[in-house]
């Protein structure tokens, strides 16, 4: 996801914790440099990160705002890395990074309505982000979460999303792997073989009072709220962020 809009000013973080998420994929755990409180944020939220030539990359906050730490999830390829990704890749225990306040409002509607996220390739950090509030807000909360990646090496926060689910009494999870390795297996693995569409997740369509939050390309977003419409599914119940992954 990139952005060049920024929230009034800038401030320095270090990095508390790197963790390795998976192949090519790092979450840097970040804390204010003057040991500060880091600002409020919702899920959904993001945060722009200044590079050394002084662009600027916006990343989804991937944590809860009860933790002391910001976090960002980042899929940086394999090594050796280059450009944008380099930086992130290379950064190490207190590094210091700069970032903005916290915005935008791809952020969940408050109550108890039934959810549906759908997510394409990194998109999926943000599903993570919804769950980790829902489950301290609203834990009871209907929630149908639809994924769409590659594989299962390249699931961002797979893990933490099934915990969640577990955790959960009313929330489902379906996986759709487009390009599933040779040692996955249908139904153990995965769900299903091939694209998210609105054909094959009709029943999470049903319910008139559900909101329906979707993030990943461009070109993925707009089909699948344009078949959603075609549905009945009301305009202001659809909410889309576009996600487009780090390019070195």
């Amino acid at each position: 996801m990139t952005t060049t809009t920024c929230a009034s000013g800038w401030k320095s973080y270090r990095v508390a914790l790197r963790k390795e998420e998976g192949r090519g994929m790092i979450s840097l755990f970040l804390k204010p440099s003057d040991d500060s409180f880091p600002p409020n944020f919702t899920a959904g939220q993001y945060v722009n990160l200044r590079l050394p030539d002084m662009t600027s990359r916006a990343y989804f906050l991937t944590g809860t705002n009860e933790d002391r730490l910001l976090r960002i999830t980042v899929e940086i390829g394999d090594e050796p890395y280059f450009g944008t990704l380099g930086y992130l890749g290379k950064l190490r225990i207190d590094d210091e990074v700069f970032l903005s306040a916290p915005f935008g409002d791809f952020t969940l509607e408050p109550g108890e309505t039934p959810i549906v996220l759908i997510t394409e390739g990194i998109g999926s950090i943000a599903a993570a982000a919804f769950m980790s509030e829902m489950a301290v807000a609203s834990p009871l909360r209907k929630v149908s979460v639809l994924c769409q990646v590659l594989n299962g090496k390249r699931f961002a926060l797979a893990d933490e999303i099934r915990k969640l689910v577990n955790l959960m009494p009313n929330v489902g999870l379906a996986t759709f792997f487009t390009r599933p390795m040779m040692s996955e297996t249908a139904g153990t693995d995965y769900d299903v073989a091939g694209p998210i569409t609105v054909e094959n997740v009709r029943s999470v369509c049903l319910a008139p009072d559900a909101d329906f939050y979707i993030t990943g390309s461009k070109t993925f977003i707009e089909s699948l709220k344009k078949d959603l419409e075609a549905l009945g599914l009301i305009h202001s119940r659809i909410h889309t962020q576009i996600v487009i992954a780090d390019k070195p």
